[in-house]
């Protein structure tokens, strides 16, 4: 005001309340985070800081994400992308599992696996949760599965005959029910898991 300053005003990005928490629950699972931003390097960094992460990057455009998830992958890294903006897209669709807020942008949307629709960061932490439980369980239905063959296949062609072992084509049907039950149910099991 006539040359003399009287106010000052600072914008800051609000960081969501559950970011934090979210993060750490990643690092305990062993996942390395790192937050790709087009915004400039002081305020990615406060960001970070706040975050706990030690690893970012800033200033970065559309193109230089996607170089970057390109890159980690070239690494042999598995790379979970997560992104809500146009400047994402091309990043999201290289990364080996890409997920959107719900609120995000269309082409982001189109791009990604999972789409959160809620917007929290409590149903990403939820969604890794669930996907680590689905492929824990089909690695045991396989394992089952597996089982079962292994087992009936020889005994119903007759390898256990000489033993007076033989199983008929109705148990060879019934341990075939069983099997494919016990796939069933275990899977079920993932309806009723507390996350």
């Amino acid at each position: 005001l006539n040359g003399e300053l009287v106010a000052k005003f600072y914008l800051k990005d609000c960081v969501k309340p559950e970011a934090k928490t979210l993060i750490d629950e990643l690092k305990s699972a062993g996942m390395k985070v790192c937050i790709l931003s087009g915004d400039v390097q002081k305020v990615v960094k406060n960001v970070a800081d706040e975050l706990g992460v030690s690893e970012f990057r800033a200033e970065m455009l559309p193109e230089t994400k996607a170089k970057f998830i390109s890159e980690l992958k070239e690494q042999g890294k598995k790379v979970l992308m997560v992104g809500d903006g146009i400047n994402d897209a091309a990043a999201l669709s290289l990364a080996h599992v890409a997920i959107c807020m719900g609120s995000g942008a269309a082409i982001s949307l189109e791009r990604s696996d999972v789409v959160l629709l809620d917007d929290s960061l409590k149903s990403l932490a939820k969604a890794i949760k669930i996907s680590k439980f689905t492929y824990k369980t089909i690695k045991q239905n396989l394992f089952w599965a597996f089982v079962y063959n292994a087992v009936c296949i020889p005994v119903a062609a007759g390898v256990l005959a000489p033993l007076g072992l033989m199983l008929t084509p109705v148990y060879g049907a019934a341990a075939m029910c069983f099997s494919s039950v016990t796939v069933v149910l275990n899977s079920i099991r993932l309806r009723f898991k507390q996350i």
